[in-house]
């Protein structure tokens, strides 16, 4: 059993920490790559095949009906405890899992991104919380 509420805090932390990255390298665009949702939802389903959902015969509003695209899969939250999700979803990998692009619609290379985020941290950004920040990133500073 997973509390929701832990779930949502890490959500946002994640959310936060990525908008920052993105204000890091000056993307303003990004899209998450197909082949890092395709792999993660492999898993999640590799995850759920044991579960008392798909192995006792269960017949649950968990389980997808049989037209959608992955039939007799289990749309839960979460397959693990809550502690796993909150160690995955610390700190996203901007160069890694999102294509970027810049306000003129120049792509901004994974490598790149990485560096200009690793930058920010050495030179002391992101002091004042995330709540500074977010007064920085909407200009009410």
């Amino acid at each position: 059993h997973n509390s929701i509420v832990l779930m949502i805090e890490a959500e946002v932390a994640y959310i936060v920490s990525y908008l920052r990255q993105m204000k890091t390298c000056g993307a303003t665009v990004s899209l998450l790559k197909p082949s890092v949702e395709e792999a993660f939802m492999e898993e999640m389903r590799g995850r759920m095949r044991s579960t008392v959902w798909e192995t006792g015969g269960c017949r649950s509003w968990y389980l997808s009906s049989p037209s959608e695209k992955h039939s007799n899969t289990t749309t839960v939250l979460w397959p693990g405890h809550v502690q796993e999700y909150v160690r995955r979803t610390r700190e996203a990998a901007i160069g890694e899992e999102f294509d970027l692009w810049d306000v003129d619609g120049r792509r901004i290379s994974a490598e790149r991104a990485r560096r200009l985020v690793e930058g920010a941290r050495e030179g002391g950004r992101g002091k004042g919380g995330w709540r500074g920040w977010m007064k920085s990133w909407i200009g009410a500073a």
